[in-house]
């Protein structure tokens, strides 16, 4: 199966298994090009799930090599495996450029309930992104010391030293990884040590810089729905427009709280629809700010 879509649309790939009989458990590898596809996330079909209780691994993904390896599931109870066709897998991509991506299977193992291996016949499918959108620009004004960044653009190159190409002085630039648990800097006085290499769409940043200056970023509109983890997530703002907290949010599904703060006066702003109105600092999402969301539940924000 082939699917077309644009620069930085989500995209999902459906593995699906047809006419099996007994099937009990399975393992799988994907390939996909790197350049065209980022891998996102990977969840269990409901195919198998259906015959009764699964355990399994989502599996490893790298997206420099372009691989996801170590996908498996199977049955766990005394029973007959399931007879039909249905989805094994979703893999949810985002595209990066335009191109064909093939999407590979590999290492694909089918057994029975007698763990017999199932014969299997596999087919490829491919991805092809062709930019149906034009470059945009967006003019952030930076200050003197720490402030709460993001990028409403996708940028047409993510590197860090191409995004933030034109600031002078020493900028230090970080974000946080909420299930990891762990930060990640660029600094370029000592940029060989980085462990932050991207600036993308849809994560927030911390940037300090020795003077107050403008950043100038270059990309595309993005179309990017962002994911949220269980705790602080340090997110971006997709979008080129302001728009109203409550109405933006109202789909998610539990309490939150949104921070960021504000430089010019040295004060954090709170916004938490549980409160009253009046007792809210922050009332729109902004292009180009970054904010603290604390969410309840791992989920996804859909800024449509």
């Amino acid at each position: 199966v082939t699917q077309t879509v644009a620069v930085y649309d989500k995209v999902t790939v459906t593995i699906r298994i047809d006419n099996t009989t007994d099937l009990y458990g399975f393992q799988l590898d994907v390939g996909f090009d790197p350049a065209v596809l980022r891998l996102d996330l990977i969840e269990e079909g409901n195919f198998l799930s259906s015959g009764g209780t699964t355990i399994g691994f989502n599996g490893s993904i790298n997206n420099t090599k372009g691989t996801l390896t170590g996908f498996f599931y199977t049955l766990i109870q005394p029973i007959p495996g399931v007879t039909g066709s249905g989805v094994l897998a979703n893999l949810t991509f985002t595209a990066l450029a335009n191109g064909t991506s093939n999407i590979e299977l590999s290492n694909v193992k089918l057994v029975n309930s007698a763990i017999t291996v199932i014969p299997d016949n596999s087919v490829n499918g491919s991805v092809t992104v062709e930019n149906v959108t034009s470059l945009s620009d967006y003019n952030i004004s930076l200050p003197c010391g720490w402030s709460q960044i993001s990028t409403p653009l996708e940028p047409e190159d993510a590197s860090i030293g191409t995004v933030l190409n034109g600031l002078g002085g020493r900028v230090i630039l970080t974000t946080y990884n909420t299930t990891a648990d762990k930060w990640y800097l660029y600094d370029s006085n000592s940029s060989e040590s980085a462990t932050l290499h991207e600036i993308i769409a849809g994560r927030g940043y911390w940037i300090h810089l020795e003077f107050d200056q403008n950043l100038t970023l270059v990309g595309y509109e993005s179309k990017s729905d962002i994911d949220l983890y269980v705790g602080w997530n340090l997110v971006g703002y997709n979008s080129l427009t302001s728009r109203n907290m409550t109405n933006l949010t109202s789909s998610l599904k539990c309490s939150i709280i949104i921070s960021t703060y504000t430089p010019s006066i040295d004060i954090w702003n709170i916004f938490n629809p549980a409160n009253f109105t009046f007792l809210n600092t922050l009332h729109e999402f902004t292009p180009g700010r970054g904010y603290w969301l604390k969410s309840d539940y791992n989920q996804t924000w859909q800024i449509k």
